[in-house]
């Protein structure tokens, strides 16, 4: 059978689905874990090298009883086959039947697509921020962990690790929560807390970074383009789901680590 006509709104309302986000986003999550503890067997030293956003998620679940890292990583496939299958019942048309891997396939052309024009406004702002009156862009700057502190392998692999869990924690997690403790406190209307509630979560992924033993050097250049990054992946995650959002993240951070 014939796959039948894929119109824009068509695929502007899947892609943002739990079902076609979760199933895009289990590739970082395999991807992650099957390349970082590669890369932990074969360092010769005992640092081991964890994307700081999922160490806060072990050691949150170690404090409610789930420890180790096969329960983590049960949890979170768990947890995602039960939003889609509720999806599902609510929306039967994204049946597993009724997948369409060209959707995918848009999807990962997407990110790429938003990935390059992340780190051509943000780096632009950016420049224009530090340097009000040349307007320069500062160029392409990492989010993930320095690329001077670890190597080229270990930067890939944190990099689908940094799609995956830092979207997970500073957007999903991170900005939801936020808002929901304005909204139930009523401290403010929905507006004011949907923008402090980004503010704060761009500002503390900005300060992540400089965090741990992998952490970078702070300095204005990139505590500014990571903060101003933060609002762009935010914008992202609420026009195009966490799929998108995840993915750009991480084939911004591989492409650095690819290019240099």
């Amino acid at each position: 059978m014939p796959p039948r006509d894929l119109r824009l709104q068509d695929y502007w309302e899947r892609s943002r689905s739990h079902t076609y986000s979760l199933i895009l986003a289990l590739p970082l999550l395999l991807g992650y874990e099957l390349s970082i503890t590669l890369v932990n067997r074969l360092r010769t030293d005992e640092l081991q090298v964890r994307n700081l956003a999922e160490m806060w998620l072990l050691r949150l679940g170690a404090q409610v009883g789930l420890s180790g890292q096969s329960t983590f990583f049960g949890l979170l496939i768990a947890s995602a086959v039960l939003i889609i299958l509720r999806e599902w019942r609510q929306d039967p048309t994204l049946g597993w039947r009724r997948l369409e891997p060209r959707i995918f396939g848009l999807m990962l052309l997407e990110s790429a697509a938003w990935a390059w024009l992340f780190g051509l406004l943000v780096g632009r702002a950016t420049g224009a921020i530090l340097n009000p009156f040349a307007g320069l862009p500062t160029g392409l700057l990492p989010l993930a962990a320095p690329a001077a502190a670890i190597g080229r392998f270990e930067g890939l692999a944190l990099s689908l690790g940094a799609g995956l869990f830092e979207e997970l924690v500073f957007r999903v997690l991170l900005v939801s929560g936020i808002l929901w403790l304005l909204e139930t406190s009523r401290f403010t209307t929905r507006g004011p807390a949907t923008l402090v509630a980004v503010l704060a979560s761009a500002l503390l992924f900005s300060l992540a970074h400089y965090i741990g033993p992998l952490g970078d050097g702070i300095d204005a250049a990139s505590f500014i383009f990571r903060f101003l990054g933060g609002l762009a992946f935010s914008a992202i995650y609420a026009l195009r789901g966490f799929g998108i959002v995840s993915w750009t993240h991480a084939l911004y951070d591989l492409g650095l680590y690819l290019l240099r």
